[in-house]
């Protein structure tokens, strides 16, 4: 496959043009930039026929409630061919989005062609480098949002040309982005901070310091949750418009600080905030306090993933190999499920199927039960990150993207 690259002009939109003036206007008159960023806008849900970002919504479920049943045959509907590994998928429009380690590209979700693939941001011309991401990007309707390396880069959807760029002093971590708001944890100024920005420009909205400064990992009822970056025992919930902190709390065991691939994270459903481990730990959306813990049969800490419909909670411990069920109401443990070969950390929760990507396939698993829904998808290779977007199933494997056949 061949890599398409960019054109050279920098492209820029009307709207950008105007604040573009605006600003330079201001700068001589000495108006603080701040005056030109757009309104802050309060996130609005994720319907269930779209899959936007990584765990589908900002609360990190995993879950869409629309019916997704699958042939268990091994020809998918249409394979995208991708030379470099794939790191995750996400959907919007017509469009499914992916990145790779070194580059970002667009796939028509109707037949699988590559509309777009590019490993360099030009037409900045300062960024010339190769690009090097870990997380999948996030899709904002008419923006497209990825971490790069030390960067958080809006692109245009439709032809990956470069609208914007925010440039950090170290490597970003985690990335969240909500309504006309990004968040991020970066390095400026030799501290560790959050930082929120205006998704149509890429200006700072608030900058959180560091003894109040979080991972941005899941988001709901405005506020934003996750584990200090001082601390990966502490984690703290910000005010999505002011940055204040609204309260922290002391987890009993530590958790991954980072959102990068492979590392999972908590989720929120019903105002309780769920985290994974060895202890999985509920606390109350509100005040943080401990609702319920429940101790899980492994002897590693290892990455830990959590997805929840708010009936069942799915704990994945990716080194353990194992699944367990919850009921998110009280956390009793009611089944596990071990020695599948996991390979996914992102699984697919539907209404009715819990998809789970293993070394030689994908698991088609009951969430009530954790009884086989359908009989295994046997690839004879790995299957990882399925994706549900109205009705059609997604998944990623070694050799790029798939479209699974529907019954």
């Amino acid at each position: 496959m061949h890599t398409q690259m960019q054109p050279d002009t920098f492209q820029i939109t009307r709207r950008q043009a105007l604040a573009a003036g605006a600003i330079t206007g201001a700068s001589a008159l000495g108006l603080p930039r701040r005056w030109f960023k757009s309104a802050y806008e309060s996130p609005a849900a994720v319907e269930n026929a779209a899959w936007p970002m990584g765990q589908h919504d900002p609360a990190g479920t995993g879950h869409t409630e629309d019916s997704v049943m699958i042939q268990t045959r091994n020809q998918p509907a249409w394979s995208a061919k991708i030379d470099d590994p794939v790191l995750g998928i996400v959907a919007g429009g017509e469009q499914l989005f992916f990145t790779t380690n070194q580059s970002v590209g667009a796939i028509a979700r109707s037949d699988g062609t590559i509309n777009w693939h590019v490993s360099q941001f030009n037409p900045i011309p300062w960024r010339n480098e190769s690009l090097s991401f870990a997380i999948e990007p996030t899709y904002l309707g008419d923006q497209l949002l990825v971490a790069e390396a030390t960067s958080i880069v809006a692109l245009n959807p439709e032809n990956g040309t470069t609208l914007w760029e925010f440039e950090t002093d170290d490597t970003i971590t985690s990335m969240l982005a909500l309504g006309n708001t990004v968040y991020c944890e970066a390095t400026l100024d030799d501290a560790q901070v959050t930082i929120a920005l205006d998704a149509s420009t890429g200006f700072e909205r608030f900058r959180v310091p560091t003894e109040r400064a979080i991972h941005p990992q899941v988001s709901s009822d405005r506020l934003l949750v996750g584990t200090a970056v001082d601390d990966p025992k502490t984690v703290r919930a910000l005010d999505l418009q002011s940055g204040s902190m609204r309260w922290t709390q002391t987890l009993d065991v530590p958790q991954q600080s980072a959102a990068l691939a492979g590392t999972g994270g908590p989720c929120i459903v019903d105002g309780t905030v769920i985290f994974g481990g060895q202890t999985v730990q509920a606390v109350s959306l509100e005040d943080g306090e401990t609702r319920w813990t429940q101790e899980l049969d492994v002897t590693t800490d290892g990455r830990f993933a959590v997805v929840s419909n708010g009936e069942m909670v799915h704990v994945f411990a990716i080194e353990a190999d194992l699944i367990a069920g919850i009921t998110l109401s009280d956390g009793d443990d009611l089944w596990t499920m071990s020695k599948l070969g996991l390979a996914d950390w992102n699984p697919a929760l539907t209404a009715d199927v819990l998809y789970v990507g293993v070394d030689d396939g994908m698991y088609s698993v009951a969430p009530k039960s954790g009884l086989a829904a359908l009989p295994k998808i046997s690839a004879f290779t790995a299957m990882w990150s399925p994706i549900a977007v109205d009705g059609v199933l997604y998944a990623v494997r070694d050799d790029g993207v798939v479209k699974l056949k529907g019954q």
